[in-house]
This record gives C-alpha cells, structure tokens and sequence, in this order.
C-alpha cells in the first residue's frame, strides 16, 4: 500500500487566486524555481551547462528572459560561488539568471505572483525517477504553466498535468525552447483543479488512518 503527496486545501485556495496578468512582468518573462536546492534537484549542474553555452544565453537577454531562483539545500554555496565568479569575470550569465535568497513559506504565494512560469528540476538519480515532488502539487495550484526537466515515473507523472511542459535534464538549449514554448501555453483551470481534487492532503491523511486502524 501507498499513499502520495498530496496539497492541503487552505494553500490550494491561496495559491489559486494567483492570476497571470498581461501588465505583470512587461519587461521581463520571469521563469521561477523556488524551493529545494540540494542533491535530489541537481539545479547546479542545468546552470553551469548554461553558464557555458552562451549562445543560449544571448537568446535568453534578447528575449528578455529571466531566471530566478529562490531556497536553500547543499547546493547552493556552489550555485552563488559560480554567479558570484561569473559576475567578477563579466561572464554573461548573471543577466539572466539571479539567485534571490530564501522566501518563508507564508510568504511564497508574493514570488509566484511575480512568475511567468514555474520551474522544476530532478536529479538524474534512480530513485528520485520514482519520487513524485510536494511542490509540484503546490506550483499545479497557480494557474501558470510549468516547465520540469525529469526521467521515469516522475517524468510520466507530471506530463499528465495540464500545462506542464518537459526539457531533457541539465540542457541548457532544452530548458531554453520549453521557456519559448511556454509563451504560447494556455493552463486549463478545469483541468488543473480536476487532478488536484485526487490529491487532497485531508482526503490522503483520512485513507491512511483508516489503513492503520482497521488494515
């Protein structure tokens, strides 16, 4: 027996009321990943491929693109050291790619209301190919599109919900056309609010009593 993750209905409400509006972000698209930055995301190794391919990152500022990136976790001295250095040497990567600190979780719903789209990462490691994140249940709550990069189940799970859209892992030129791809990409709320209702915490919490008290 099994349970997943789920979302609780009090964030789902907050987080529902989050509309992309066409005056937000006028001089930016602002792509967003907020949350985990350790071993099980492996975001490091998606931006030092892009901190070398500068091709796509001339595509990026002409396109007036932005990257921000928001959390903690064992990767992220490595993730400032490399935009800390690049700055200095005048790489072109911190034009579009900004690290902005850790956000609350009361206070997470101001970020997202900033986003054009969200943006999630997995590891290339094979258990996290079973490992279905929390956070996609709570970036599946706004009505803005997603973009992920992740293998296996994970990968199959997430493409079945509305407005998601795939790049291969660590591809800097894949990450870059999803982004371009997601400027088209309409989220269906029905959609969305359909595959969350299998999904609430509450309804999750009471099937796993239940398992524990009578089996």
């Amino acid at each position: 027996t099994n349970f997943t993750n789920g979302i609780d209905i009090e964030v789902r409400k907050k987080l529902e009321n989050i509309q992309i509006k066409e005056t937000n972000n006028k001089n930016f698209y602002k792509v967003i990943h907020i949350g985990n930055l350790g071993e099980g995301q492996k975001l490091y190794k998606l931006i030092f491929n892009l901190f070398k391919d500068e091709e796509t990152i001339k595509k990026m500022k002409k396109n007036n693109i932005i990257f921000e990136i928001y959390g903690a976790g064992c990767e992220l001295n490595k993730i400032k050291n490399l935009l800390s250095k690049s700055k200095k040497d005048g790489y072109l990567i911190n034009e579009v790619v900004k690290y902005c600190g850790f956000v609350k979780k009361e206070n997470i719903h101001l970020v997202y209301k900033k986003a054009n789209i969200l943006m999630l990462h997995l590891a290339d490691i094979k258990s996290i190919e079973y490992v279905i994140p929390s956070k996609i249940f709570e970036y599946s709550s706004t009505n803005l599109p997603i973009l992920f990069g992740a293998s296996g189940f994970a990968h199959s799970f997430i493409s079945q919900i509305n407005g998601c859209l795939p790049f291969k892992q660590f591809s800097s030129k894949s990450f870059y056309d999803a982004i371009i791809m997601s400027k088209k990409t309409k989220v269906s709320r029905k959609e969305r609010s359909n595959f969350l209702d299998k999904y609430l915490i509450s309804d999750i919490y009471r099937d796993y009593a239940k398992h524990i008290l009578y089996g």
